[in-house]
């Protein structure tokens, strides 16, 4: 299946970050993604959230969103009877490219900061994002 799309915003919705809260010790990453699809079934939203946590405090949080516009054949290739059915591997697609932006986000924000040493770890988008999304459609 080939889906045509175009990425065509991008929000920085939430930044923040608390350099005093980094110490000596492990930084946990803790990502999470959340998709929506628009009403008018026209646009997919991905939402990718990372949190940095050290000692239980955080240290950073970067949440930015992707939307992203299906041309009409790709949305009637994924339309079954009265439901949508986004594959998975669109799903990991669209996070990989929100999570690159992510990554160049929070390496502009954190320009001269002692945070900056903290880079967005690799994800294995495979074995996060497994499952299709599925969702009813209520006219």
């Amino acid at each position: 299946m080939n889906i045509q799309f175009n990425l065509v915003k991008i929000e920085n919705n939430q930044f923040a970050v608390f350099p005093e809260n980094l110490e000596e010790g492990e930084i946990n990453v803790e990502n999470s993604f959340e998709f929506n699809v628009a009403r008018d079934k026209t646009h997919i939203k991905c939402t990718a959230t990372s949190m940095y946590v050290c000692e239980s405090n955080l240290v950073m949080k970067c949440q930015v969103s992707g939307l992203f516009m299906l041309s009409e054949q790709s949305w009637e290739s994924i339309t079954k009877e009265d439901e949508l059915v986004v594959p998975s591997f669109f799903l990991q697609h669209m996070a990989n490219i929100v999570v690159g932006i992510s990554r160049g986000i929070i390496f502009v924000k954190t320009e001269g900061l002692n945070v900056q040493s903290l880079p967005l770890p690799l994800i294995d988008l495979v074995s996060v994002i497994k499952e299709d999304l599925i969702i009813k459609i209520s006219e």
